[in-house]
């Protein structure tokens, strides 16, 4: 039972963040009531829109016209499933509250930047809200940081990588990194503090390295190596979730 109301939670959460992935990117209303096909509008029945399955039983093609559905959907949906996993394994009480609704952001943050290049202000927004909830009323303190620290931490992070994009605009005459790219680490650094800010921008530096690597060399990138695009919010929050899983579990099994 405990695993079937897992799947139940992360396909529910999956397929939001997939339906508001596709709305936020494509400029269309976020509470929208039913979901609709992307193609031609219409709305997409109940029973054609079970997470996963649907796109499997209908063979990746929308019921009402016959086009194609995105890869998308059943990714962000079973991405979804295997991370709440993570957090009910985890975690428990008010923290489960907590590390859910990061990870409910962080999915948006992660596949909108990383199929679109885009960080939306309104997720950052929520993010910052989760934040100040956190510290101020629930005290879920994965990196027992001093609200001080964090404070520093946070606009020293935001200072030196507005000076990193200057420079680099300056040498290459375009952005190296995006607004929201800098907001976003502005804000998982008052979460890290000092103490583990440095890791977070190292693994997080690695993996979007990593990225232009793959993309280069083995996707066969024809641009210039410093023109490929990494989508640093995603591995931004890839990183940030990934230190808090570690540090969860060695405290555990310490």
């Amino acid at each position: 039972m405990f695993v079937i109301f897992i799947l139940i939670v992360g396909l529910i959460i999956g397929s939001f963040v997939a339906s508001t992935v596709e709305r936020l990117a494509h400029n269309k209303p976020f509470l929208s009531p039913r979901s609709m096909c992307p193609h031609c509008g219409e709305i997409i029945k109940l029973k054609n829109n079970i997470p996963i399955i649907s796109y499997f039983i209908q063979k990746a093609k929308t019921v009402c016209c016959q086009k194609k559905i995105s890869s998308i959907y059943p990714i962000i949906e079973i991405t979804s499933v295997f991370i709440f996993f993570i957090n009910f394994t985890l975690f428990s009480g008010q923290s489960l509250l907590i590390i859910s609704l990061l990870t409910t952001v962080f999915l948006l943050i992660f596949f909108i930047d990383f199929y679109y290049f885009i960080i939306f202000d309104n997720i950052l927004f929520v993010l910052i809200i989760i934040s100040i909830f956190s510290f101020l009323m629930n005290n879920f303190n994965p990196f027992e940081t001093d609200i001080y620290y964090s404070f520093f931490a946070s606009v020293g992070a935001i200072l030196i990588f507005y000076t990193i994009n200057r420079i680099f605009f300056i040498i290459r005459k375009k952005n190296g990194l995006g607004i929201g790219d800098i907001k976003l680490i502005g804000i998982l650094a008052f979460w890290t503090g000092l103490s583990y800010l440095p890791y977070l921008i190292i693994f997080s530096s690695l993996l979007a390295i990593l990225h232009v690597i793959m993309n280069k060399y083995i996707l066969q990138n024809s641009n210039d190596i410093l023109s490929i695009q990494s989508p640093y919010g995603s591995y931004l929050v890839t990183s940030f979730l990934s230190m808090i899983y570690l540090k969860n579990i060695l405290v555990t099994f310490a």
